[in-house]
């Protein structure tokens, strides 16, 4: 394969924008939590990567209720979350049972195209979510 076309293949692989979470402060834990009615199903498709998609973890689990944690991040390092499932809930009530969130002990920005949490590297800006 020349050199060319290994970089065009690089770089096509590294233009996803995924759902981002960056620490703005030094030893920042992201935590990512299901609320207990949620469906493991839901939750377990979802993976996240701390060396910008080169490698990604699974979330398992077995649990009803689950939060993985990812500590230790640096200033200006980022956390990439992609997911290929339906939903990350179960419902559409109000109450936190029935959500996932992303939580920080300390400050951070979001980035990225939520639609990545659902169709991975298949979802862009123009990604929407079917009405079935």
């Amino acid at each position: 394969m020349n050199l060319r076309r290994q970089y065009a293949l690089n770089f096509k692989r590294d233009q996803t924008n995924y759902f981002r979470l960056t620490a703005l402060e030094d030893d920042v834990t992201f935590t990512v939590a299901k609320g207990n009615n949620v469906k493991p199903a839901n939750f377990s498709y979802l993976e996240y990567s701390i060396d910008e998609g080169k490698t990604w973890t699974r979330m398992v689990n077995t649990n009803s209720t689950i939060t993985i944690t990812i500590p230790n991040i640096r200033i200006g390092d980022s956390v990439l979350f992609r997911g290929y499932g339906n939903n990350l809930s179960s419902a559409t009530n109000t109450s936190t049972g029935y959500f996932t969130w992303f939580k920080s002990n300390k400050k951070f920005k979001v980035s990225g195209v939520l639609m990545t949490l659902l169709k991975g590297k298949w979802a862009d800006e123009n990604t929407s979510i079917g009405t079935s």
